[in-house]
């Protein structure tokens, strides 16, 4: 690490914009005091700590600091996380810290960090004055980031520092980044956006028609099944033996008989048309009876050929017409079938319908719906249709005399693992819109009836807010009051914030203050 004084500052660095900036100039609880030891082993246990929180659109900046006084060191921990699904500590990285007035300033570099995630440097200021500004310039190896802070104010002594510090609201809520950083966490700004109106109901997960096959007896006789396996759920590829047909010990028109009948004609129609080839040539017989013969000699053949194919001494075989899996089997080990009875279903499973029941009195809203937030039993969460590639391809006019609510079908890949037949829970999604701050559901914990989050005043200091909700939608939740456009609120990891608040206690930061 290197720090030089007094010199001047590039100012074409790269900026970005922030997001939202949170000062916050907080006394320092006791579990955060032995950070600040300068290089003499002296501790500031009793001195307080000045905190930021700045935050762009990739990146969390937490900043602990003892407020700057002249000719006075003061030691900065920088926490960067790295926003992603959850809040990551940044692993490698360097950062330069910039203390500016005018077109001079200070600058100390860390050319790495001191533990995952957090930065350590320090500043001397050599003059005084509330129109400092602080740069941190972090790199992560990929690109610079750049957060700024204006108005900072250094201090003549330390006394008057000390006394602008204000205390922390006794309600607050402590959790630390390291805690963040070790489980599913994330917080974001929240805004006013459109939420869609939403009908809350049931429904179905069903093969798409187009994507099903119907296997039918192609002879009438005793159908066995190929394997033990043969069964509902079975993986099968197109051209796979599912059944064979046999003849058993029926009499007539079965399926011996059928492939001898096939193949007389095919012998009758091949000696005739060879007869009728020699005779054409000595125009014995007219061109109009020796192509009749030849169009019958090659229907014959082809059904002959057909039929061999699929038959084995007294046995007709039945194969997979598709690659996917029999969600239906409709005939048992055994059991006579006449030629064209249903044997099975081979369903592809690459489309699929969902069937929402929509009850009688939104029947009116059913021409506005346009997509679905849905969950089978196995899935955590809700998922919208239209992650699926989905799309409403129709609505039911009439009421089943068993069930009296209306089907709505909307038609999605199946791109995951979604098993047909599965109940969902469905959430109908509508073209009427209002504008309201909407959070995810895992954002709101209810106690008792009521309805909180949390909400970020600073990297580690949270507040419980009370909220008064709308209808959600499985995936959103409006919030029609307690919260303003711009506050940060976490939306993974409120349980356990929640549990930080419950135990009453300030957990282990897993750094020394």
């Amino acid at each position: 690490m290197t720090m030089t004084t007094n010199m001047r500052i590039n100012r074409s660095w790269f900026k970005i914009s922030i997001l939202a900036l949170l000062i916050h100039a907080v006394f320092c609880l006791p579990a955060c005091k032995n950070i600040h030891e300068d290089d003499h082993g002296h501790s500031h246990d009793e001195e307080p700590i000045t905190k930021l929180t700045l935050h762009s659109e990739s990146t969390e900046l937490y900043v602990e600091f003892i407020p700057l006084v002249k000719n006075e060191k003061s030691v900065f921990l920088v926490h960067v996380s790295q926003k992603k699904e959850n809040q990551l500590a940044l692993e490698r990285g360097k950062m330069t810290l910039s203390l500016i007035k005018g077109q001079k300033g200070i600058r100390y570099n860390a050319d790495s960090l001191r533990s995952p995630g957090i930065f350590q440097c320090s500043l001397i200021p050599s003059d005084t004055g509330d129109s400092f500004k602080l740069v941190f310039n972090i790199n992560d190896g990929k690109k610079d980031e750049v957060f700024e802070v204006e108005n900072v104010t250094v201090y003549s002594d330390r006394a008057t520092a000390n006394a602008s510090i204000l205390p922390e609201e006794a309600s607050d809520i402590h959790f630390s980044k390291e805690q963040a950083w070790r489980t599913e966490f994330a917080v974001q700004k929240v805004k006013r956006s459109k939420f869609s109106e939403v009908i809350k109901t049931s429904g179905v997960l069903l093969p798409h028609p187009s994507d099903a096959t119907y296997i039918t007896a192609s002879a009438r006789g005793i159908i066995s099944f190929a394997g033990p396996d043969i069964l509902n759920g079975k993986k099968t590829v197109k051209g796979e033996l599912l059944f064979r047909i046999g003849s058993g010990n029926i009499s007539g028109d079965n399926v011996s008989t059928e492939y001898e009948e096939i193949r007389t004609r095919f012998e009758m129609a091949e000696a005739e048309y060879k007869r009728n080839t020699s005779l054409i040539k000595d125009k014995i017989i007219s061109q109009k009876t020796y192509e009749q013969s030849k169009t019958e000699y090659e229907l014959t053949k082809k059904r002959f050929e057909t039929v061999s194919s699929g038959h084995s001494s007294n046995e007709r075989f039945v194969r997979s017409p598709a690659s996917g899996f029999l969600s239906e089997i409709y005939i048992q080990e055994g059991q006579f079938a006449e030629a064209g009875d249903r044997l099975a279903k081979v369903v592809g499973g690459n489309k699929l319908l969902i069937q929402a029941n929509l009850s009688q009195k939104d029947f009116a809203k059913s021409s506005s719906i346009v997509s679905a937030n849905f969950k089978t039993p196995d899935m955590k969460e809700f998922t919208n249709s239209k992650d699926f590639n989905g799309k409403v391809i129709g609505y039911a006019r009439s009421i089943s005399e068993h069930r009296h609510v209306i089907p709505v079908y909307i038609e999605i890949e199946n791109n995951t693992s979604l098993i047909p037949g599965s109940a969902l829970e469905v959430n109908l999604i509508t073209t009427s819109e209002e504008e309201f701050i909407a959070v995810p559901v895992n954002s709101v914990i209810e106690e008792q009836g009521y309805h909180y989050v949390f909400v970020q005043k600073s990297g580690e200091r949270y507040e419980k807010r009370e909220v008064r909700t709308g209808k959600g939608d499985g995936i959103k939740v409006p919030v029609l009051s307690g919260l303003a456009e711009g506050e940060i609120v976490v939306i993974r990891g409120a349980y356990q914030v929640k549990m930080s608040a419950v135990s009453g206690a300030i957990p282990d930061h897993g750094h020394s203050h």
